[in-house]
């Protein structure tokens, strides 16, 4: 059986596989995003989606193209944030589970940096 090819553009694929993770971006960049919104399942996303981005990238050589460096580049570094904070998220959900003194304090100092309002996929412009 012979099916007809159907060639669709590198450009194209981009966008295909950046769907969910601009959706994510878009969703934070809203310029009143409330703090509670930044949850693990959040996180969990932005994890997943940029790797899968960042993979398809590398596959198709991202990281030796001029036009495509830079995206690769961000959507790494977006994942490498989320795991971060994913990992953060994680205890203090779960410190009370510590036995860490003043742990109002270290908590207070480890929810700043959750939020990141100046997340490189949101400021980002090609």
């Amino acid at each position: 059986m012979n099916e007809p090819y159907c060639e669709i553009s590198f450009s194209e694929k981009v966008r295909i596989f950046s769907l969910d993770y601009i959706k994510c971006c878009i969703y934070i960049s809203k310029r009143n995003t409330p703090d509670h919104v930044f949850t693990k399942k959040l996180y969990s996303k932005l994890i997943s989606t940029s790797q899968v981005l960042e993979d398809f990238l590398d596959f198709h050589g991202a990281k030796n193209s001029e036009d495509w460096y830079l995206y690769r580049e961000v959507c790494a570094t977006v994942r490498h944030l989320s795991l971060g904070a994913y990992c953060q998220k994680h205890i203090l959900n779960r410190l009370i589970f510590y036995d860490i003194t003043d742990a109002r304090t270290f908590a207070n100092r480890a929810r700043r940096p959750l939020p990141f309002s100046t997340m490189p996929c949101v400021s980002w412009r090609r």
